[in-house]
Order: structure tokens, then sequence, then C-alpha cells
């Protein structure tokens, strides 16, 4: 009796603890709400023609534990203090970006956010837009552009960031000169690579206006604008991927130059009339293909030399990885998983198309779907069609059936009612229904 009732009094103390620490949490999250609530009416739909305000919630990814601004019309989220709480289900991934759930539609943001002001203003307000991007008219698009792991494709985005570091710091003529530069290497990739320019735009839509939107509403002076803008094209040039960080770089440096151009661009974007488009009309650039001597001329002003080099020692690189992938994705046992309602969580730095067989996630991803969870800090390859993935399974015995599965850097639980089966003949095993074949 004395053991048991020391472990209630136990239980007790932590709930206390417990409770006590997310009523202190909901004191801040309540704090941080008011906060983008007076940014989004401050700017009073000027940005966009819509105000910024509207459902966000804070989730901690430890506990799964929310924090909303709102209630939901089913009562599902608990009043505490001024906001309102719940446990988010398991089959939601938890990260930085727009949630349907409870019958809205949230801008849902980890929890602890940065305890910097700028910063923490810049993460709420691009969640923000991410919410109300589509009633935009910007599609809430994340294409893979693989152009941009081809050494050909890095190399003029990097001289395309060089041309615009020097535009941040010119005005009159050699701001134009630096524009014009950036718009000739962006041309140049296009051509190389036909399909990238829709590609790119519909991540410059997708991410990068919810970037610019961010670093605008951060609440930095027009100056500290312009340092961090060059802090962030430089530190750009290291990021190990372009794949899908790109856009979150270019499109707030051609925005705020836009701004400072007085031009009025952003009711004009379309994904035909692009921000390449806005720049020329803004600025009075022409369209015309440069001459041979121009381009090798600008190249070696702003280091095309220097840039190549590096390039090529990243290629090299770039094939030693491939050919580990390929051993491990097709020389090697794989589980292959069905994706049929898939949620994706995965770390943007870290993403390598791997020839036609699609693209490797490298780092920190997680996917939910009908038949469990998938978490992994290794590799995981999404098939073109995004309806298959595939993991490692060499050195584990796939057909334990067991509900929880552990792997090479991965962990895969498994719902009731699914199973793994190993394909006639080959080294792959299935993700199957119990009643599939």
């Amino acid at each position: 009796m004395k053991i048991i009732l020391s472990v209630q009094l136990l239980c007790l103390f932590t709930f206390s603890i417990t409770g006590g620490q997310q009523l202190e949490t909901a004191k801040q999250a309540f704090l941080y709400f008011q906060e983008a609530e007076q940014i989004a009416r401050q700017d009073n739909g000027k940005l966009w023609g819509q105000s910024l305000a509207g459902p966000m919630l804070f989730v901690d990814p430890h506990t799964r534990v929310v924090f909303a601004n709102q209630a939901d019309s089913a009562g599902h989220l608990k009043k505490l203090g001024e906001v309102y709480t719940a446990v988010l289900p398991k089959q939601f991934n938890m990260a930085n970006t727009v949630l349907d759930w409870l019958g809205i539609r949230w801008s849902m943001i980890l929890w602890p956010l940065p305890e910097d002001l700028y910063e923490r203003r810049q993460l709420m307000m691009h969640e923000s837009f991410h919410r109300i991007q589509e009633r935009l008219g910007f599609p809430l698009a994340n294409p893979v552009n693989r152009h941009l792991d081809d050494p050909r494709g890095r190399l003029w985005l990097r001289l395309e960031w060089e041309a615009l570091r020097n535009a941040l710091r010119a005005s009159g003529d050699s701001l134009i000169f630096h524009l014009e530069s950036a718009l000739l290497f962006r041309q140049q990739r296009h051509r190389l690579f036909p399909e990238a320019d829709s590609l790119e735009t519909l991540l410059e839509f997708g991410e990068g206006l919810a970037e610019y939107t961010g670093v605008t509403l951060s609440g930095r002076k027009e100056a500290e604008i312009r340092e961090y803008l060059l802090q962030r094209l430089q530190q750009a040039q290291t990021l190990p991927s372009f794949v899908r960080t790109f856009a979150y770089i270019s499109v707030p440096v051609y925005g705020f130059l836009l701004d400072q151009s007085g031009f009025s661009w952003r009711s004009r974007l379309t994904l035909q009339q692009n921000i390449s488009a806005m720049i020329q009309q803004a600025f009075g650039l022409k369209r015309a293909t440069a001459p041979r001597k121009m381009i090798a001329e600008r190249w070696s002003l702003y280091g095309g030399h220097r840039i190549q080099e590096e390039e090529e020692q990243r290629a090299a690189e770039r094939k030693a990885r491939i050919a580990r992938y390929r051993q491990m994705f097709i020389r090697q046992p794989v589980i292959e998983i069905p994706l049929q309602n898939m949620n994706i969580q995965f770390d943007p730095r870290h993403i390598y198309p791997l020839d036609t067989l699609g693209t490797v996630y490298a780092a920190s991803v997680r996917i939910s779907d009908v038949w469990g969870t998938l978490t992994s800090t290794g590799a995981v390859l999404i098939r073109p069609d995004w309806k298959t993935a595939q993991i490692p399974a060499a050195g584990i015995d796939p057909l334990s059936q067991k509900a929880s599965i552990t792997g090479n850097g991965w962990t895969l639980e498994i719902n009731t009612g699914w199973k793994l089966v190993r394909e006639t003949g080959d080294n792959r095993y299935r993700l199957i229904p119990h009643s599939g074949r």
C-alpha cells in the first residue's frame, strides 16, 4: 500500500509540474500570438492585399502538445489561459508549415520559437503567408529542381548570387549593371536546362515569396534588411544542396530591390510574369541574348573561375555520393513503402536527385501515411511519381513482422493491418495491407 501511495503521489507531483510548465508556455505563446497579430495589423493588407492575421498554432516536437490562437468548432481544443491546447495526432508531421486540421487551415510553427525578435517575426510571417498564398493565386508547390544539383546549374546560380550581392551595394548605373548580370546568368542557366525556368518559378512562388514576406515584415530597418540579405547570400554559397533552398535566398533579394525601385510588382506576378519579368520591367532591362564575349567578361568579373574550381571539387564528391546511393538502393536489399495519403517532413538542405530513380532525402525525414510512420536520419529515396518510398534493408530481418522495425538510421512503425512481404526472386520487400498480395 505504501508503494502504491508513493507512486500515486509521484504521479500527482509530475502532473503538477507538467501542468505548470504548460501554463507558462501558454502565457508565452499568447504573447507571440499577440505579436503576430500586431504585425498583421500594421501591415493592414498593404503587402498582398489581404490580412496575414489568422489561425496559428505552435507545436512542441517532444510532446506533440499544441497551443493555438483560436478554438475549433467541435471543441477539441481546450482553453488554457488565453490560448487553446490539445495533442496533435500522430498522423500529422510537425514542422514549420501549413496544417489542415479540425476543419481549419493553420500556420503551424515548431516550439520554441526563435528568441531573436527579427527571426521570430520573420518565421511567423513566412508561415502566415503560406496559409493565404493559394487565395492570392500563388501555388504552394514543391518541385525538385534537379538541375541545381548539376555542377553547371550550381555554377550559374552562384554567379547570379554574386551579381545580386554586388547589386545590393550599388545604385544608379552600377545597380543596373549588376542586375543585368544576374539576369544574364539566370538566362544562361535556363538555356542549359529547358525546364529550369518553370520549375524554379514554382518554388520561388511556393517558398520564395513566403520568405520575402517574412523578411519584409520582420521589423528590420532598410539598412538592416540589406545587411541581412548580404550575409544570407554569402552563407548560401556553401549550402550542401541548392535544389530546394535557392528560392529562400534569391526571392527576398529580388523583392527587396523591387521594393526599392518603387515599381508596383506584387499585384502583377503570375507564373508567366515571374520575378525575372518584374526585374526587367522595373529597371528597364532587355531580354536580348548576350554575346559570348560579354558572358565571358562577366564570368570573370564575378569570380567564375574560382566558383568553377569549387564546383568541380563538389562534382567529384557528388559522383561518389550517387554511386553510394545507387549501391544502397539498387544492389542491396530495400523496403518499398507505398505513399497513398502522405505527410512528409524533411530538411531542405539535404536533398539529392538520384538520376531517374528519384530523390534522396538524406537527413531528418519523417513520413506518416495509412500504414504508419517512418522516421529516418539516414537516406530515404522518393520515386519520381511520389507513389513509393524506399529505405535500405541491409542487416535486418524485415519479415520479423514486429510493429516497430529499426534499421540503419531509420525506424518503421507499422499500423495494424499491414505487413512486410518479400518480392519473389528479388532482394526487395514491400509493405502491403494484410489482404494484399
